[in-house]
């Protein structure tokens, strides 16, 4: 397995005064060197000038600068300083109003349970294109489905796989994204009376868009246990994933609408947009004291 090292002293050496970095890895494919000591990030401490940073491939990594309220993303990146990296992503950097930065830091630096991590990158995604929105209700109305983005329901004290779910019982989700491409995700639960809910988001923070997957990873909703009702019934649970942030809520309204129609149309179909990632499966709830 390959790894990258570069050193963040370089950035430091460009400020004029120390900024207020942290450095956040989404699955643990990275560490952080501080003299003779190596540990993994997941939320690091305020770095410093001799820190050394290092990625596994598919590394994913966010620095979050609390002075000037950005977020960078940085995903396996080539052996060089963090200052250059900030430089090459300052078009793409995403600028967070400060209360939200705050926000965002106590719920990090608070928690270290890895649904927290999945949600850093999705926080602060403001920017959703109907025409993504447009192409993921397509590719679910054509029954395309795949296991390459995969999930699951744990029992939320064993974290053992439950195939079923009794009336009540808390589970969690388990979501495992197999691509080299970091995704958005969320759930559609759809029940016999045709009632469709949304799994996900199960943060509160204002502009969290879907729970973001970084590549070759898998994260357990552990924080945000769910249950189900009533029992005695089927649900069917599409999980949908797509690299570009998409609005989940307008998804289920284009699955059922005319500008669906449109979409079966190479004139009218965005052939330049990646169709996302379907997957569907059907949840049985059994009724409690069920035989």
């Amino acid at each position: 397995m390959k790894r990258f090292f570069f050193t963040i002293s370089a950035f430091f050496v460009a400020a004029s005064a120390m900024a207020q970095l942290y450095a956040f890895s989404l699955n643990g494919k990275a560490q952080i060197q501080r003299e003779d000591s190596l540990r993994d990030v997941f939320a690091a401490d305020l770095l410093l000038e001799d820190d050394l940073l290092t990625t596994e491939e598919y590394g994913y990594i966010v620095i979050l600068d609390r002075k000037n309220n950005k977020k960078y993303s940085l995903q396996s990146p080539s052996p060089q300083s963090i200052h250059s990296l900030i430089v090459s992503q300052g078009g793409n950097a995403k600028t967070l109003p400060k209360e939200h930065i705050h926000r965002l830091y106590l719920l990090l630096m608070g928690n270290d349970s890895e649904d927290t991590f999945a949600l850093l990158d999705a926080a602060g995604v403001t920017y959703r294109s109907e025409n993504i929105d447009l192409t993921i209700a397509h590719t679910m109305a054509q029954s395309a489905t795949t296991e390459i983005v995969d999930f699951q329901f744990l029992d939320q004290f064993t974290l053992l796989p439950v195939p079923q779910v009794e009336e009540g019982q808390n589970v969690i989700i388990q979501i495992e994204n197999h691509t080299d491409t970091p995704l958005y995700t969320n759930i559609i639960d759809s029940d016999p009376t045709g009632g469709k809910f949304v799994l996900l988001p199960v943060n509160t923070l204002d502009s969290l868009s879907d729970v973001f997957i970084p590549p070759h990873s898998r994260i357990r909703l552990k924080s945000n246990p769910i249950s189900f009702a009533p029992g005695g019934t089927s649900d069917e649970l599409t999980l949908i994933a797509h690299s570009e942030p998409f609005n989940i809520s307008n998804v289920i309204r284009l699955i059922h609408s005319e500008a669906l129609e449109a979409a079966t149309n190479e004139d009218a179909a965005d052939n330049t947009s990646h169709p996302g990632y379907v997957n569907t499966k059907t949840m049985d709830i059994l009724a409690v004291g069920h035989p």
